[in-house]
């Protein structure tokens, strides 16, 4: 559980996993902290975040980079739910976002 004003962590290491989805294998990058806390399994909006806070799209950049890890309500398959979004900070939030051609 992540408080209201959300967690701080950094990066520490990643894998690829493979996930089923429906059936259909689905490969994603899992994020692993240097504080203990869960292991994030990305989806396309948070590696996009992350992207534009790093300023790469190659994985092995963004070890050792700090991001905020913030709960939102969002929607998903027509319902509200929480999820976890990274959050741009203040001073990279009008930077131009790298292209997201690999998500």
């Amino acid at each position: 559980d992540l408080p209201d004003e959300g967690l701080t962590a950094t990066i520490d290491s990643y894998e690829v996993k493979d996930f089923n989805n429906d059936g259909k294998r689905d490969r994603k990058p899992v994020l692993y902290f240097k504080e203990d806390i869960k292991a994030l399994v990305l989806n396309k909006t948070n590696a996009g975040t992350i992207t534009t806070i790093v300023g790469s799209d190659e994985l092995d950049d963004w070890i050792g980079h700090k991001i905020t890890l913030v709960p939102r309500e969002v929607e998903f398959s027509g319902k509200q739910v929480w999820a976890i979004r990274v959050s741009l900070p203040r001073r990279t939030a009008n930077r131009a976002a790298v292209a997201l051609r690999r998500w």
